[in-house]
Protein backbone atom coordinates (compact mmCIF):
# COMPACT_ATOMS: atom_id res chain seq x y z
CA UNK A 1 0.00 0.00 0.00
CA UNK A 2 1.11 3.67 -0.56
CA UNK A 3 0.75 6.46 1.62
CA UNK A 4 0.30 10.05 1.35
CA UNK A 5 3.06 13.02 0.59
CA UNK A 6 4.45 13.31 4.11
CA UNK A 7 6.67 16.53 6.01
CA UNK A 8 9.21 14.99 8.75
CA UNK A 9 8.24 14.35 11.73
CA UNK A 10 9.00 16.40 14.87
CA UNK A 11 11.55 14.73 17.56
CA UNK A 12 8.95 14.22 20.18
CA UNK A 13 7.00 12.55 17.64
CA UNK A 14 10.02 10.09 16.23
CA UNK A 15 11.09 9.02 20.00
CA UNK A 16 7.53 7.63 20.73
CA UNK A 17 8.38 3.69 21.71
CA UNK A 18 5.84 2.65 20.42
CA UNK A 19 6.38 4.08 17.02
CA UNK A 20 9.02 1.81 15.76
CA UNK A 21 8.80 0.17 12.39
CA UNK A 22 10.99 -0.75 9.49
CA UNK A 23 12.10 1.88 7.14
CA UNK A 24 13.44 1.70 3.38
CA UNK A 25 14.50 4.92 1.99
CA UNK A 26 14.53 4.66 -1.95
CA UNK A 27 15.83 6.47 -4.93
CA UNK A 28 15.23 4.10 -7.89
CA UNK A 29 18.75 3.61 -8.16
CA UNK A 30 19.70 -0.65 -9.15
CA UNK A 31 21.97 0.22 -5.51
CA UNK A 32 18.89 0.61 -3.39
CA UNK A 33 16.38 -2.10 -5.40
CA UNK A 34 19.56 -4.20 -3.27
CA UNK A 35 19.08 -2.63 -0.53
CA UNK A 36 15.01 -2.83 -0.71
CA UNK A 37 15.30 -6.51 -1.65
CA UNK A 38 17.51 -6.92 1.51
CA UNK A 39 15.57 -5.16 3.81
CA UNK A 40 12.20 -6.77 2.30
CA UNK A 41 13.19 -10.10 3.60
CA UNK A 42 14.73 -8.79 6.98
CA UNK A 43 11.09 -7.31 8.08
CA UNK A 44 9.81 -10.20 6.69
CA UNK A 45 11.80 -12.36 8.64
CA UNK A 46 11.08 -10.01 12.16
CA UNK A 47 7.37 -9.93 10.93
CA UNK A 48 7.63 -5.93 11.51
CA UNK A 49 6.11 -3.57 8.74
CA UNK A 50 7.94 -1.76 5.86
CA UNK A 51 8.21 1.82 5.39
CA UNK A 52 9.59 2.81 2.06
CA UNK A 53 10.90 6.67 2.48
CA UNK A 54 12.03 8.76 -0.49
CA UNK A 55 13.37 11.88 0.27
CA UNK A 56 13.03 14.91 -2.08
CA UNK A 57 16.65 17.39 -2.08
CA UNK A 58 14.99 20.49 -2.44
CA UNK A 59 17.77 22.59 -0.94
CA UNK A 60 19.88 23.09 -3.99
CA UNK A 61 16.39 24.44 -5.69
CA UNK A 62 15.84 27.09 -2.93
CA UNK A 63 19.16 28.69 -3.86
CA UNK A 64 18.35 28.79 -7.12
CA UNK A 65 15.10 29.66 -6.61
CA UNK A 66 16.83 33.00 -4.99
CA UNK A 67 17.96 33.85 -8.28
CA UNK A 68 15.09 33.22 -10.44
CA UNK A 69 11.96 33.44 -9.62
CA UNK A 70 10.15 30.42 -9.44
CA UNK A 71 7.09 29.09 -10.89
CA UNK A 72 3.96 28.82 -9.58
CA UNK A 73 3.44 25.22 -7.74
CA UNK A 74 6.81 24.46 -9.06
CA UNK A 75 7.48 21.91 -5.93
CA UNK A 76 4.67 19.77 -6.29
CA UNK A 77 5.78 17.92 -10.04
CA UNK A 78 8.81 17.12 -8.02
CA UNK A 79 6.80 15.52 -5.08
CA UNK A 80 4.09 13.55 -7.09
CA UNK A 81 7.78 12.28 -8.84
CA UNK A 82 9.34 11.29 -5.64
CA UNK A 83 6.16 10.03 -4.69
CA UNK A 84 6.05 7.48 -7.80
CA UNK A 85 9.47 6.33 -6.79
CA UNK A 86 8.50 5.49 -3.23
CA UNK A 87 5.67 3.81 -4.68
CA UNK A 88 8.04 1.79 -7.19
CA UNK A 89 10.05 0.46 -3.83
CA UNK A 90 6.85 -0.72 -2.57
CA UNK A 91 6.23 -2.69 -5.37
CA UNK A 92 9.91 -3.99 -5.40
CA UNK A 93 9.52 -4.95 -1.67
CA UNK A 94 6.33 -6.73 -2.13
CA UNK A 95 7.91 -8.64 -4.92
CA UNK A 96 10.57 -9.73 -2.55
CA UNK A 97 8.52 -10.66 0.37
CA UNK A 98 4.60 -10.76 -0.57
CA UNK A 99 3.63 -10.67 3.41
CA UNK A 100 5.54 -7.73 3.79
CA UNK A 101 2.86 -4.65 4.71
CA UNK A 102 4.72 -2.07 2.65
CA UNK A 103 3.91 2.09 2.99
CA UNK A 104 5.49 4.67 0.46
CA UNK A 105 6.55 7.96 2.17
CA UNK A 106 7.90 11.10 0.63
CA UNK A 107 9.99 13.33 2.73
CA UNK A 108 11.61 16.97 1.84
CA UNK A 109 15.11 18.54 2.82
CA UNK A 110 18.06 17.66 3.16
CA UNK A 111 19.06 13.89 2.59
CA UNK A 112 21.22 13.05 5.57
CA UNK A 113 19.54 15.10 7.86
CA UNK A 114 16.54 13.88 7.11
CA UNK A 115 17.63 10.06 7.47
CA UNK A 116 19.39 10.80 10.88
CA UNK A 117 16.14 12.64 11.89
CA UNK A 118 14.46 9.31 10.63
CA UNK A 119 17.24 7.32 12.73
CA UNK A 120 15.37 9.12 16.08
CA UNK A 121 12.40 6.26 15.41
CA UNK A 122 14.54 2.90 14.31
CA UNK A 123 16.76 0.54 16.00
CA UNK A 124 18.32 -0.32 12.66
CA UNK A 125 19.17 1.52 9.15
CA UNK A 126 20.88 0.24 6.02
CA UNK A 127 22.39 2.09 3.45
CA UNK A 128 22.43 0.79 -0.68
CA UNK A 129 25.88 1.48 -1.68
CA UNK A 130 27.80 0.64 -5.09
CA UNK A 131 30.00 -2.53 -6.20
CA UNK A 132 33.31 -3.02 -4.47
CA UNK A 133 35.01 -1.90 -7.38
CA UNK A 134 33.76 1.16 -7.34
CA UNK A 135 34.39 2.31 -3.97
CA UNK A 136 36.99 4.67 -3.42
CA UNK A 137 38.79 6.38 -0.24
CA UNK A 138 35.70 8.84 0.14
CA UNK A 139 33.23 7.08 -2.08
CA UNK A 140 30.74 6.25 0.31
CA UNK A 141 29.43 9.39 -0.03
CA UNK A 142 28.94 12.74 2.21
CA UNK A 143 25.25 11.62 2.66
CA UNK A 144 25.92 7.69 3.89
CA UNK A 145 29.35 8.83 6.02
CA UNK A 146 27.02 11.22 7.73
CA UNK A 147 24.23 8.94 8.83
CA UNK A 148 26.70 6.26 9.32
CA UNK A 149 28.55 9.00 11.92
CA UNK A 150 25.69 10.35 13.24
CA UNK A 151 22.48 8.06 13.23
CA UNK A 152 20.54 7.69 16.50
CA UNK A 153 20.51 3.87 16.08
CA UNK A 154 22.62 0.65 13.71
CA UNK A 155 23.51 1.31 10.19
CA UNK A 156 23.76 -1.49 7.88
CA UNK A 157 25.35 -0.42 4.48
CA UNK A 158 24.30 -3.29 1.66
CA UNK A 159 26.06 -3.55 -1.78
CA UNK A 160 25.03 -4.75 -4.46
CA UNK A 161 24.34 -8.35 -5.03
CA UNK A 162 22.37 -10.70 -3.38
CA UNK A 163 23.56 -10.90 -0.09
CA UNK A 164 22.66 -13.52 2.89
CA UNK A 165 19.44 -13.15 5.49
CA UNK A 166 20.27 -13.17 8.80
CA UNK A 167 19.56 -16.81 10.01
CA UNK A 168 20.86 -19.94 10.80
CA UNK A 169 24.32 -21.08 8.77
CA UNK A 170 25.27 -17.74 8.28
CA UNK A 171 27.34 -16.67 11.34
CA UNK A 172 27.08 -13.00 12.69
CA UNK A 173 30.63 -11.69 13.04
CA UNK A 174 31.58 -8.65 14.81
CA UNK A 175 34.82 -6.76 15.38
CA UNK A 176 36.58 -6.15 18.65
CA UNK A 177 39.12 -4.09 20.01
CA UNK A 178 38.53 -3.16 24.06
CA UNK A 179 36.83 0.81 23.02
CA UNK A 180 33.83 1.60 23.96
CA UNK A 181 32.17 1.63 20.44
CA UNK A 182 33.46 -1.98 20.21
CA UNK A 183 31.04 -2.43 23.26
CA UNK A 184 28.44 -1.14 21.82
CA UNK A 185 29.24 -3.46 18.63
CA UNK A 186 29.15 -6.43 20.39
CA UNK A 187 26.10 -5.65 22.41
CA UNK A 188 24.03 -5.69 19.35
CA UNK A 189 25.78 -8.12 17.41
CA UNK A 190 25.00 -10.34 20.60
CA UNK A 191 21.45 -9.24 19.96
CA UNK A 192 21.10 -9.64 16.34
CA UNK A 193 22.81 -13.46 16.40
CA UNK A 194 20.35 -14.68 19.15
CA UNK A 195 16.90 -13.18 17.43
CA UNK A 196 18.52 -14.74 13.85
CA UNK A 197 19.59 -18.29 15.74
CA UNK A 198 22.85 -17.54 14.32
CA UNK A 199 26.28 -18.22 15.58
CA UNK A 200 28.31 -15.41 16.67
CA UNK A 201 31.78 -15.15 15.41
CA UNK A 202 33.89 -12.62 17.93
CA UNK A 203 36.88 -10.94 15.83
CA UNK A 204 39.88 -9.58 17.45
CA UNK A 205 43.20 -7.97 15.35
CA UNK A 206 46.15 -7.75 16.48
CA UNK A 207 49.20 -5.45 14.68
CA UNK A 208 52.05 -4.09 16.98
CA UNK A 209 51.36 -1.01 15.80
CA UNK A 210 51.91 1.79 18.74
CA UNK A 211 48.21 1.95 20.33
CA UNK A 212 47.97 -1.92 20.61
CA UNK A 213 51.27 -1.66 22.83
CA UNK A 214 49.66 1.22 24.85
CA UNK A 215 46.59 -1.49 24.93
CA UNK A 216 49.11 -4.01 26.27
CA UNK A 217 50.84 -2.03 28.96
CA UNK A 218 47.00 -1.41 30.18
CA UNK A 219 46.88 -4.87 30.82
CA UNK A 220 49.88 -5.77 32.27
CA UNK A 221 51.48 -7.51 29.59
CA UNK A 222 55.73 -6.41 29.00
CA UNK A 223 55.74 -4.10 26.30
CA UNK A 224 59.90 -4.00 25.49
CA UNK A 225 60.54 -4.74 21.91
CA UNK A 226 61.16 -8.52 22.45
CA UNK A 227 58.32 -8.70 23.89
CA UNK A 228 55.59 -6.67 21.31
CA UNK A 229 54.28 -9.46 19.37
CA UNK A 230 53.30 -12.10 22.16
CA UNK A 231 52.30 -9.12 24.50
CA UNK A 232 49.78 -7.78 21.76
CA UNK A 233 48.51 -11.74 20.39
CA UNK A 234 47.79 -12.02 24.44
CA UNK A 235 46.07 -8.38 24.87
CA UNK A 236 44.45 -9.14 21.72
CA UNK A 237 43.13 -12.49 22.99
CA UNK A 238 42.48 -11.30 26.03
CA UNK A 239 40.25 -9.06 24.90
CA UNK A 240 38.23 -11.49 22.22
CA UNK A 241 38.19 -13.90 25.44
CA UNK A 242 36.25 -11.41 27.58
CA UNK A 243 33.93 -10.11 24.80
CA UNK A 244 33.18 -13.67 24.17
CA UNK A 245 31.87 -14.51 28.20
CA UNK A 246 29.81 -11.16 28.03
CA UNK A 247 27.51 -12.56 24.90
CA UNK A 248 27.41 -15.49 26.50
CA UNK A 249 26.51 -14.27 29.92
CA UNK A 250 24.16 -12.11 28.61
CA UNK A 251 22.16 -14.06 26.09
CA UNK A 252 22.38 -17.79 27.51
CA UNK A 253 22.36 -20.63 24.83
CA UNK A 254 23.93 -18.36 22.14
CA UNK A 255 27.01 -20.31 20.28
CA UNK A 256 29.83 -18.12 20.70
CA UNK A 257 33.45 -18.61 18.77
CA UNK A 258 36.60 -16.47 19.17
CA UNK A 259 38.96 -15.51 16.34
CA UNK A 260 42.22 -14.09 17.14
CA UNK A 261 44.16 -12.40 13.87
CA UNK A 262 47.31 -10.33 12.71
CA UNK A 263 47.44 -8.19 10.20
CA UNK A 264 45.10 -5.15 9.08
CA UNK A 265 42.10 -4.62 11.06
CA UNK A 266 39.98 -3.58 8.10
CA UNK A 267 41.12 -6.46 6.02
CA UNK A 268 41.22 -9.44 8.54
CA UNK A 269 37.78 -8.40 9.46
CA UNK A 270 36.65 -8.38 5.95
CA UNK A 271 38.39 -11.94 5.69
CA UNK A 272 36.53 -12.99 8.61
CA UNK A 273 33.54 -12.57 7.30
CA UNK A 274 33.27 -14.34 4.66
CA UNK A 275 30.57 -16.23 4.68
CA UNK A 276 28.72 -14.62 7.21
CA UNK A 277 25.36 -12.54 7.20
CA UNK A 278 26.67 -9.01 8.86
CA UNK A 279 29.94 -8.11 10.21
CA UNK A 280 29.44 -5.50 12.65
CA UNK A 281 31.68 -2.72 13.72
CA UNK A 282 31.99 0.15 16.10
CA UNK A 283 31.74 3.79 14.36
CA UNK A 284 34.72 4.56 16.57
CA UNK A 285 37.54 2.10 17.43
CA UNK A 286 40.61 2.98 18.68
CA UNK A 287 42.76 5.13 16.75
CA UNK A 288 39.21 6.13 14.56
CA UNK A 289 38.80 9.73 12.54
CA UNK A 290 36.76 12.26 14.32
CA UNK A 291 34.45 15.04 13.09
CA UNK A 292 31.93 13.89 10.34
CA UNK A 293 34.78 10.66 9.50
CA UNK A 294 33.59 7.44 9.64
CA UNK A 295 36.25 5.12 11.84
CA UNK A 296 39.26 4.12 9.32
CA UNK A 297 38.07 0.76 10.85
CA UNK A 298 34.64 0.62 10.11
CA UNK A 299 35.19 2.77 7.06
CA UNK A 300 37.62 0.18 5.50
CA UNK A 301 35.51 -2.73 6.38
CA UNK A 302 32.89 -1.38 3.95
CA UNK A 303 35.10 -1.68 1.86
CA UNK A 304 36.31 -5.49 2.12
CA UNK A 305 33.48 -7.37 4.12
CA UNK A 306 31.54 -9.49 1.62
CA UNK A 307 28.60 -9.30 3.22
CA UNK A 308 26.38 -6.06 4.64
CA UNK A 309 28.45 -4.06 7.28
CA UNK A 310 27.02 -2.81 10.75
CA UNK A 311 27.92 0.06 12.07
CA UNK A 312 27.26 0.62 15.57
CA UNK A 313 28.14 4.40 17.37
CA UNK A 314 28.81 4.64 20.69
CA UNK A 315 25.74 3.92 22.96
CA UNK A 316 23.73 7.00 24.02
CA UNK A 317 20.55 6.75 26.66
CA UNK A 318 18.73 9.06 24.49
CA UNK A 319 18.86 6.27 21.65
CA UNK A 320 17.51 3.66 23.64
CA UNK A 321 13.88 2.32 22.84
CA UNK A 322 11.59 0.30 25.54
CA UNK A 323 10.37 -1.62 22.66
CA UNK A 324 12.51 -5.09 22.40
CA UNK A 325 11.53 -5.79 19.20
CA UNK A 326 14.31 -4.18 16.17
CA UNK A 327 13.74 -2.04 13.33
CA UNK A 328 15.11 -1.22 10.43
CA UNK A 329 15.55 1.61 7.89
CA UNK A 330 17.43 1.46 4.48
CA UNK A 331 18.80 4.57 3.96
CA UNK A 332 19.83 5.72 0.26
Amino acid sequence: MTGDINTPRTSSEQDRPGNLDVCVAYDGSVHAQGAVRWAAAEAARRGRPLRVVHVVDLTGLVMGAMATPPVDGWPRPLLETGQATADEGVDTATWTAPSVIAEAVVLTGSPATSLVEESRRADLLVLGTRERGEFSAACLGSVSTAVAAHAFCPVVIVRMGTPPILGPGFPVVVGVDGSESAAGALEVAADVAAQAHAQLLVVSVWTGRPQDIRRVNAGGVPSSRHHVADGTRIGAERIAEQAADTARKTHRGLDVIQLVVRGRPAQELGHAANGGSVLVVGSRGRGAFTGLMLGSVSHGAVHTAPCPVMVVGVPKASRRHEDDEASMHVLI
